[in-house]
């Protein structure tokens, strides 16, 4: 759909939909993201300098991050949803091909 016959104010609405879905996604999901990969860089190098418990630190850091970017996508589907998330469970991580 090229927008074409649609009307200005439906188009615009439209287009704010996307740019606020962006900022989300760019100011929350890519923020937790990137810190995630930087504490999980970071326990890689101090473990291989043979530091377990600092490494411990940093991968308990990286994964706290990657639960915090899912349930931060979660709520974004959620709300893209209309915020109506009854009967529907989350399911365990073997299901969702998590092994």
């Amino acid at each position: 759909m090229n927008g074409e016959g649609e009307p200005a104010a439906l188009r615009a609405a439209r287009d704010d939909e996307r740019r606020a879905l962006a900022e989300t996604l760019h100011d929350g999901l890519t923020q937790m993201l990137t810190a995630a990969r930087a504490y999980l860089d970071a326990y890689q190098l101090t473990l291989e300098r043979q530091d377990e418990e600092k490494a411990a630190r940093q991968l308990a850091r990286g994964l706290e991050l990657l639960d915090a970017s899912v349930a931060e996508l979660r709520r974004v589907i959620r709300e893209l949803r209309g915020g109506n998330n009854e009967g529907t469970a989350s399911r365990p991580p073997e299901e969702e091909g998590v092994e």
